[in-house]
């Protein structure tokens, strides 16, 4: 056996295995719902396709769907999510507590089933949309919650990859 396939299955057998949810997020327009689960720190992934199904854009509330980590105290988070832009798509934008204004990943089609992932690794994070990636250094938390959320509208998010022990 040469050393490769050997590198590979070590590689495979240390991955931290998850745990999925499917979740079926429908709101009234200017409403949100939520699922908060706990996670134990540490570095971890979390991951979903969100499928958009209705809109229900309000004056205040664009049509939103994503993934937050949390701190312990709620007070600090990083949010990734896919939000209504003016010109009719959605942008994917991150954020952490204390921004004035979201960073935009990329834009996608109000229509289009999309893959969110957040990799946390240390005082960092990376943020994947399809094949594009950024990495946010500096969140000064050790996670303790995961959120899942969405508000006016109705989001699908399936085959949703939770950190092993998330509850």
């Amino acid at each position: 056996m040469t050393p490769r396939p050997f590198i590979v299955a070590t590689i495979l057998l240390v991955a931290t295995p998850a745990t999925a949810l499917d979740f079926d997020c429908d709101t009234p327009g200017a409403s949100y719902s939520a699922v908060t689960l706990s996670v134990s720190g540490g570095n971890f992934s979390v991951e979903a396709d969100i499928q958009p199904k209705v809109l229900r854009p309000g004056e205040k509330w664009q049509p939103t769907a994503g993934i937050a980590i949390m701190s312990a105290d709620n007070k600090r988070f990083l949010s990734y999510r896919i939000s209504l832009t003016d010109d009719d798509r959605f942008g994917a934008v991150w954020s952490m507590a204390g921004m004035p204004m979201p960073n935009l990943v990329g834009l996608i089609s109000k229509t289009e089933k999309t893959r969110l992932s957040i990799l946390v690794d240390g005082d960092a994070a990376i943020l994947k949309l399809g094949s594009k990636s950024q990495r946010v250094d500096g969140l000064g938390f050790v996670p303790s919650a995961i959120r899942l959320t969405c508000s006016s509208g109705n989001f699908l998010f399936s085959d949703t990859r939770l950190p092993l022990g998330a509850k």
